[in-house]
């Protein structure tokens, strides 16, 4: 349909004179077939581009290197590479071109998969690990029991499952897969104890200082009463406090530390790091994450936990394709209500306000997140000083309406 006429048009209608029948051996590249399409740039004809594909696949396709074994293209029936790279643009049907698309999109993950099996097999045996265990009645068992509810089903296998990783010689490389309020810290703190009854120090890394200072609030809770010292390692600490942190860890003074970036600074020491927690995974560089590890014996390298609420595709292939082990807590502590999540079309706006209200009125809280904490003169998103202002005037002004920026994220 044209836009400006309105009427139905031929977009880039395309013409071939023929002669005879078309069969298979002399037939065109151009019609009565599935046609290639491709990107084309100026001066070049697209049925100049077809034929030019089709002579150099005729001629050099015997020189393609298939890398698949034969025993594994048997058994998952998969066609040769240069007939899927012939078939990918030229094919008679539509069943082979799926057969074409299927085989050179599993060469595509079948040598992500070997090249990550390769660095995990180079990693394990260039690289040796603590072989940790955990004794009855020791620090593991004391922390489960003075916690003050039971742990879920999925917590336990989780720590079964790193608990096996420790307790072999080769480095750990698990990551830590559950929603939001699941009890990967806890899992964590059961494998860090793990690591301090065996006589090394942990450290749990965070991607801001809010959530470093609350694991670290968690950790004083938790494991100060077992006789064990935390400490916070964040950027915005004085120099006297970063000294006196820095020279409680080197000495061993400090079982666990909790931190920032800080933790990767130059000067910052272990004196004996067995066990590598890193909260929130994706947000570190993989350099980031080394450089903690690192930190370490020069003779074996920590164990490494990984912990993630929200796994990104580069997570998901690391966990599929095997470079790391993957364990996933997926029950929630009893008690907890479930997750409701509804998309609100603008039109609907009031009724979320109605609901607000209703929350409200009934002695609970609510907060609305915006792009923006002040207008911008480049982005047209809204603004959350400008909003609250707005929302307190007109939809909530019955009830008191504060600004909450990053900074003050625990308010």
């Amino acid at each position: 349909m044209d836009d400006y006429s309105g009427k139905l048009i031929v977009d880039k209608p395309q013409t071939e004179i023929l002669s005879g029948d078309i069969t298979e051996e002399t037939g065109s590249l151009n019609v009565a077939r599935i046609v290639p399409v491709y990107p084309l740039t100026e001066n070049l004809n697209i049925k100049t581009l077809r034929k030019a594909i089709y002579n150099a696949i005729e001629s050099y396709s015997e020189n393609i290197e298939d890398l698949v074994p034969p025993s594994i293209k048997e058994k998952l029936g998969l066609i040769d590479k240069a007939e899927a790279i012939k078939h990918i643009h030229f094919p008679n049907t539509s069943e082979i071109l799926e057969s074409a698309r299927r085989r050179l999109i599993f060469d595509e993950l079948f040598l992500v998969q070997l090249r990550l099996a390769l660095m995990r097999k180079q990693y394990k045996s260039t690289s040796e690990g603590f072989v940790l265990s955990v004794q009855k009645d020791g620090l593991v068992d004391k922390f489960i029991q003075s916690l003050p509810f039971e742990l879920t089903n999925g917590q336990k296998e989780a720590f079964t499952e790193i608990l096996s990783d420790l307790s072999n010689s080769d480095p750990m490389q698990r990551l830590l897969q559950g929603d939001v309020g699941s009890g990967k810290t806890v899992v964590a703190a059961m494998s860090l104890l793990a690591a301090v009854e065996n006589g090394y120090q942990g450290a749990i890394m965070a991607p801001t200082e809010i959530l470093a200072e609350q694991h670290y609030k968690n950790f004083i809770d938790w494991v100060t009463p077992l006789g064990l010292s935390v400490g916070l390692f964040v950027g915005k600490h004085g120099a006297k406090i970063k000294r006196e942190q820095r020279q409680n860890l080197k000495n061993g003074q400090i079982d666990i530390a909790v931190g920032t970036h800080a933790l990767i600074q130059e000067g910052v020491d272990f004196n004996n790091l067995g066990l590598v927690v890193i909260d929130e995974q994706h947000r570190f560089g993989v350099k980031q994450r080394s450089e903690l590890k690192n930190k370490g014996n020069e003779n074996k390298m920590p164990e490494m936990l990984t912990m993630t609420a929200t796994p990104i595709p580069r997570t998901l292939a690391l966990t599929v394709h095997g470079d790391l082990d993957l364990t996933i807590i997926n029950d929630m502590p009893p008690g907890r209500k479930p997750v409701k999540t509804a998309l609100i079309t603008p039109k609907d706006r009031n009724k979320a306000h109605s609901l607000i209200r209703k929350e409200i009125e009934n002695g609970h809280q609510a907060y609305i997140v915006f792009p923006l904490i002040e207008e911008s003169e480049t982005l047209s998103a809204k603004a959350a000083t400008k909003e609250a202002e707005k929302l307190q005037n007109t939809v909530f002004f019955r009830f008191k309406c504060r600004t909450c920026t990053w900074k003050a994220y625990s308010c």
